[in-house]
């Protein structure tokens, strides 16, 4: 009796585990998107153009450093102050392109929240939930006239990380109760019993705000998520 099939039936069983079990990295071509915020409320997110090959780029910061020497040279303590994260991307200009984001000789006066997902939607990307941009005209014989935004992380009006995860598969989870449930869900059911969480809430930050109502309204949010 032949032994294909069951030769088959390995080789596959071998090919679908390796294709499960490689490592997935948040490179390649992101999706990236702006919203206007107005009265520290985030408006609706758009997508940009796809930037320029390699122009998306994340860039931190680090926070000064401040030491605390005695005798002797060796040090007795020291501050760091927090980081400082810039995001850029280039987008070239072009016939029927409307400019993603209008400004004055570089300057945007409105403020923006921003969110990036990787090529791979089930990788986590990043967001900042406040910033704002500045934008740089250029033009080169290779891409033509490109627009170049740098959008500066600034604090959150809910006080949180400049920098935060983003899971733009939509089914980022949140534990409540020893059980879990989609984000977006608990964070509708926990503003319908007096939270007042936004969309950029970490789950850190939904968990305290389930632990911050009463009994009662705790209990309404476990049955409207279906507990």
């Amino acid at each position: 009796m032949s032994q294909r099939p069951s030769t088959l039936l390995i080789i596959e069983s071998f090919i679908n585990f390796i294709t499960n079990n490689i490592m997935k990295l948040s490179w390649g071509k992101p999706i990236i998107e702006v919203a206007k915020i107005a009265s520290g409320v985030i408006g609706t997110y758009q997508a940009v153009p796809t930037p320029v090959e390699d122009s998306s780029k994340l860039t931190p910061t680090a926070g000064g450093k401040q030491d605390a020497p005695v005798e002797g040279g060796d040090l007795e303590d020291v501050k760091y102050g927090k980081n400082q994260y810039a995001f850029e991307f280039e987008v070239r200009k072009a016939k029927d392109r409307d400019m993603p984001i209008a400004h004055n000789d570089g300057v945007i006066l409105d403020e923006y929240a921003f969110r990036l997902t990787p090529e791979d939607p089930s990788v986590p990307g990043f967001q900042f939930p406040r910033g704002r941009f500045h934008v740089e005209d250029s033009w080169d014989a290779k891409n033509g006239e490109k627009w170049k935004y740098i959008l500066d992380a600034l604090i959150p009006y809910d006080g949180g990380n400049k920098l935060r995860p983003y899971d733009g598969s939509g089914t980022a989870k949140v534990v409540l109760n020893g059980t879990n449930y989609l984000m977006s869900s608990a964070i509708i059911a926990i503003n319908a019993n007096g939270g007042s969480l936004t969309n950029v809430a970490t789950p850190e930050m939904v968990q305290a705000a389930f632990a911050a109502l009463t009994d009662e309204n705790q209990d309404k949010v476990i049955t409207a998520l279906g507990a």
